[in-house]
């Protein structure tokens, strides 16, 4: 399993628009509302990523399940970070 990381402040509205803006940019494919596996195609191979939202405490767990070995984690996390903080403006 891959590294996991949880992200603070994540309110329902901005769940809705992190999940919209990375279908809509990346094409990325939620499994569920809340919990499940976010999967995005790649040139190179596909991205995994179990989430988990909790509405309640306004947290979104991510844990990277599989990617291409020519795709760095540091990418994956710094493209999760900048969508939360664009997100979060509205």
């Amino acid at each position: 399993m891959g590294t996991s990381r949880v992200f603070h402040n994540i309110s329902p509205s901005t769940w809705l628009r992190i999940k919209a803006s990375s279908e809509q940019e990346r094409g990325t494919n939620y499994s569920g509302d809340h919990v499940g596996t976010a999967v995005t195609a790649t040139p190179v191979g596909a991205i995994r990523i179990a989430y988990e939202y909790n509405a309640t405490r306004e947290t979104v767990e991510y844990t990277i399940i599989e990617k291409p070995r020519l795709v760095g984690e540091f990418l994956i996390w710094g493209r999760i970070e900048q969508t939360i903080f664009l997100c979060r403006a509205g």
